[in-house]
């Protein structure tokens, strides 16, 4: 459950990478808020639509999330 990332398509990344879809991490708005104000979470980039899909995608037909964590998360 890795996905490629590619330098080429995104100049914030120094080399090739590989996003991780292997589990899911919730977060309440205010969390998320807090942790973005204290300077712990950064926004550094936006993925492609279609690499956005394609993850969706592969999640999805994933057997490592349950049909609930998909219906939740993923749709």
């Amino acid at each position: 459950m890795q996905y490629v990332m590619k330098q080429s398509d995104y100049p914030f990344l120094r080399y090739d990478s590989y996003l991780c879809a292997t589990n899911i991490i919730t977060r309440t708005r205010q969390e998320l808020a807090e942790s973005i104000n204290s300077g712990n979470t950064s926004k550094i980039g936006m993925m492609h639509d279609a690499h956005i899909n394609e993850v969706l995608e592969m999640v999805r037909n994933s057997r490592l999330f349950s049909n609930i964590e998909k219906r939740n998360f993923f749709y």
